[in-house]
Order: structure tokens, then C-alpha cells, then sequence
């Protein structure tokens, strides 16, 4: 857990030494961050850490690890393009990924390395982009965020990475590299699929504070009504995962400090914006994603997968919190806001990490 809580504070230090700009010009800005050298310099520095501590981790970090390298090692090449419906179905995206690194002659870990990298880079760029502080922005995707997924789970952290990349070139006005993306994080991990529709996300407008309640009551609506919600997803999933029990005997009890912490967060971000003056349109857009990150968790009691999908937009979710923090007209509440923030996901990162289902408090690296 060491090296956890040493990166957390070499994130600081980074962000110390480059600090470029002020809240004031940060509010102007409508999440679209200036395009500085000193900014991109922490989000470089920042990512390459994140990027090390990925890439070069030992099998035995992760549940997951030994699973993907064992099956990366043994993998025969055989793949099926019969069809557009074969390469969701059977996720081929990353069959074919595995097979161009195989046929390359290259080992798990540098197999490892590439993915890294290409996974740090969309995240880094992602926080660059839209979170007004960069070590906020790591520092809450380390604690609260999917870092300690990210470290596990492998398919389905590139496709998260596929989808932010997707989110991006959109707003880039790029659309055929946004449907490229999409289609290849559906590839990877088919519930990428959920993401289709988040660019009509970027169409809304804000109207009101009435809007925002309306968007906050979105996870209760959704935990009241999942049990009409079942079938419909039932019918969009692929077979491997229902016949697996991810919709019926791994069924877990959600915890109560988990669902607890996600209405927190979308409760306090309402607030946030309640009381801010100017209330912008990305404001509205990451607010409703949060909204669909915290409905996600809501609908975990019925489906298990759901709680899978809630990665998708997890990091909506924490720049969405830091950056509605940062929006805070009274400089005494704003600042009350970012103690709050800094000391309570590093608590839950210290409570639920040791000894949990993902693996990772026993950090080493592969030479080891």
C-alpha cells in the first residue's frame, strides 16, 4: 500500500511545481482547460507515474492478473469474422489484439506496457482536458476513481480507456473516430455498448435549477424501478455473461457505505451547483452522467453487471465533483469543500483497498 500513497503525494509534489492558473480563469473556461505548457507538463509527469505503476506490476497484483497472462500465454490464434454480430458477441477486439502481439513474438509484459500506455494516455488526456485541477483529477481516479480496477481488471480497463478516447474525439467534432472507438471498446469488452448513447449527453442545455433536481432523482427512479429494468437488459446481453450467473447467482448486496458515498457525491455536487451564480451547460452533462454513474450502483441490487457499467462513467463522476467544488462562489465553503474532498476518498481508499476482491494492496513489481 506503500507505493499507493507515495504516488498520491508525487501527484502533489507535481502539481506544486506547476500551478499556471486561478479559479477565476478557470470558471471561465466551461471545463474546456487552458492549453498550457505547465499544465501539460503535470498532466505528462502525472500520467507517466500512473503509466509505471500500471505497466510494470508483478502477475500477483490484481485477482485478475495471472488470469490474463496465463490465458495471453496460451493463446492460439483463431478468430471468427463471420459477422459484424460475431466480433460483439465474442468480444474479438481483444482476440485479435492478443493475437497481433502473439504473432509478434512479444511477452505478457510488453503486451502489458502497450496497453499502459495506451490506457494512461486516455486517462491522462481525459483529466487535461476536463478536470480544473490535474492532481485532483488523479488523485480522486486513484481513491474513489477505477484506479484499483484498472490494475485488475484488463478488458474492460481498455475499454473504459476506448470510450473516453470516443467521448473526446466527439466533442472534437471528430465523429468518425468516434465511432471507431466505440466500436472497438464494444469489441474488447461488449459492455461498451452502453456508451453509444453518451453523445447525445453533450446535446443538453442547462434550463434551471428544477433540471437539476429532476437529473438527481434520476438513480432513485432507476433503484425503484429495476426490477422492469431486468428483462430489458437481459435481452441485450451476450449469453457467456448470463449463463455465468452475472445477472442471477452473483447477485451481490451492494454495500451501504458504497451506495451511501455515490448519493454523497451527487448530493454534494446538487449543492455545488445550487450555489454557484452561473450554472454552465458542462456543468448540466457531467452532472448527468454522475447521475448515471450513482443509477449504475442503484440498479447493481438486481443485475450485478450494473455495477460493472458504472466504470464508464466514473471519471465523469470525479471531475464532475472536483470541478463543481472549485465552481463555489463563498471562498470559506469552497475551501471547507476541498479539505472535505482531499480527506474522504483517501479515507475510503484506506478502509476498503486492504483485503478487498481486487487484489492490489500487495504491490510488487514484475522483477521482483
Amino acid at each position: 500500500m506503500i507505493i499507493y500513497y507515495a504516488l498520491f503525494l508525487a501527484w502533489l509534489f507535481i502539481y506544486c511545481f506547476t500551478r499556471q492558473y486561478t479559479i477565476a480563469e478557470y470558471r471561465e473556461s466551461d471545463y474546456e482547460m487552458p492549453n498550457t505548457k505547465r499544465r501539460r507538463t503535470a498532466a505528462i509527469c502525472c500520467g507517466v507515474l500512473l503509466f509505471i505503476i500500471m505497466a510494470f506490476r508483478s502477475p500477483s497484483v490484481g485477482t485478475d492478473t495471472y488470469s490474463y497472462m496465463n490465458e495471453y500465454n496460451n493463446y492460439v490464434y483463431s478468430l471468427s469474422f463471420d459477422s459484424i454480430k460475431s466480433i460483439f458477441q465474442n468480444e474479438v477486439g481483444y482476440q485479435a489484439l492478443k493475437a497481433i502481439f502473439r504473432f509478434a513474438g512479444a511477452s505478457w509484459q510488453v503486451f502489458l506496457i502497450c496497453v499502459s500506455a495506451f490506457v494512461a494516455y486516455a486517462y491522462s488526456k481525459f483529466i487535461y482536458r476536463y478536470a480544473a485541477n490535474i492532481f485532483l483529477g488523479f488523485y480522486l481516479f486513484g481513491t474513489i476513481g477505477m484506479f484499483a480496477m484498472a490494475l485488475t481488471g484488463f478488458r474492460q480497463t481498455i475499454a473504459v480507456a476506448c470510450v473516453l478516447m470516443a467521448f473526446m474525439k466527439w466533442r472534437d467534432k471528430k465523429y468518425a473516430l468516434y465511432v471507431l472507438y466505440t466500436i472497438i471498446g464494444c469489441s474488447i469488452h461488449y459492455t461498451a455498448i452502453i456508451c453509444f448513447p453518451l453523445a447525445a449527453v453533450t446535446l443538453l442545455r442547462y434550463a434551471g435549477r428544477k433540471q437539476l433536481l429532476c437529473i438527481s432523482l434520476i438513480p432513485v427512479i432507476v433503484r425503484f424501478s429495476s426490477s422492469f429494468l431486468y428483462p430489458l437488459i437481459m435481452r441485450f446481453s451476450l449469453r457467456k455473461y448470463s449463463f455465468n450467473g452475472y445477472f442471477s447467482d452473483l447477485n451481490l448486496k451492494i454495500s451501504g457505505i458504497v451506495e451511501l458515498v455515490a448519493f454523497a457525491i451527487l448530493l454534494a455536487c446538487l449543492l455545488c451547483l445550487l450555489l454557484n451564480r452561473e450554472v454552465k451547460d458542462r456543468d448540466v452533462q457531467f452532472f448527468t452522467l454522475l447521475s448515471v454513474y450513482v443509477s449504475c450502483i442503484e440498479l447493481s441490487h438486481v443485475i450485478y453487471m450494473a455495477s460493472r457499467l458504472g466504470y464508464y462513467f466514473i471519471f465523469f463522476m470525479t471531475t464532475m465533483l472536483a470541478n463543481a467544488i472549485y465552481r463555489i462562489d463563498n471562498k470559506t465553503i469552497r475551501y471547507i469543500g476541498m479539505i472535505f474532498m482531499l480527506l474522504l476518498p483517501l479515507l475510503q481508499f484506506m478502509i476498503s483497498i486492504p483485503g478487498s476482491s481486487y487484489g492490489i494492496d500487495q504491490y510488487i513489481f514484475f522483477w521482483n
